[in-house]
């Protein structure tokens, strides 16, 4: 059995080491940005200031600039671990629906969770703006300055956050119906 995104995978129903650690890692980055994207796109900047300290809302868009760079290379990473290790085999084979689901959200997860970033990486540059990432250092810009440019970009990459945001939700859930439900070992493939 193959994929798209891999090479066979050889009598192994589970991912490899490396696969289940960029996968919780990247979602845990994943979650964190969708929140801090949600509070800084949506939130009043009064009351995170507030709850935060004088700034806040500035802190929480360094750490969401800063953290959005690394969800980038992280998926470069992963992209190159997946054709590398391949994709296990189902324990029990998924239904022609569920195939066809499945392969879908995970191309679209996987080319969001590039998309994204590196949208909001551009729209940052061409502001420009710094981008640092937890003053260790600062991520170089990728853009020349251009503020309708970025205008532009930031507004197609808060689109597409919304959308990563829906196929997280759809993915979650389709993994606990697995686990839930269906109780056929699918979740098993990234905890076991």
């Amino acid at each position: 059995m193959s994929d798209v995104l891999g090479a066979p995978a050889q009598g192994r129903y589970s991912y490899t080491m490396a696969q289940k650690t960029l996968h919780w890692v990247i979602a845990l980055l994943a979650l964190v940005m969708v929140v801090l994207g949600l509070i800084i796109g949506f939130g009043d900047e009064a009351r995170v200031n507030a709850a935060w300290g004088p700034g806040g809302m500035g802190k929480l868009y360094d750490a969401h600039k800063g953290l959005g760079p690394l969800v980038l290379i992280l998926m470069l990473v992963r992209v190159y671990v997946r054709r590398r290790d391949g994709k296990p085999p189902y324990a029990v084979p998924l239904t022609p629906f569920e195939a066809t689901a499945s392969t879908f959200v995970h191309h679209a997860l996987y080319l969001f969770l590039i998309v994204v970033p590196l949208l909001g990486w551009i729209g940052v540059s061409a502001y420009p703006a710094p981008i640092p990432f937890f003053g260790l250092f600062e991520f170089p810009h990728i853009w020349g300055d251009d503020r309708v440019l970025s205008d532009r970009v930031m507004a197609v990459h808060k689109v597409g956050a919304l959308t990563l945001s829906g196929l997280i939700v759809v993915h979650i859930a389709a993994a606990l119906y697995h686990a839930g439900m269906k109780g056929d070992g699918v979740i098993r493939r990234m905890l076991g």
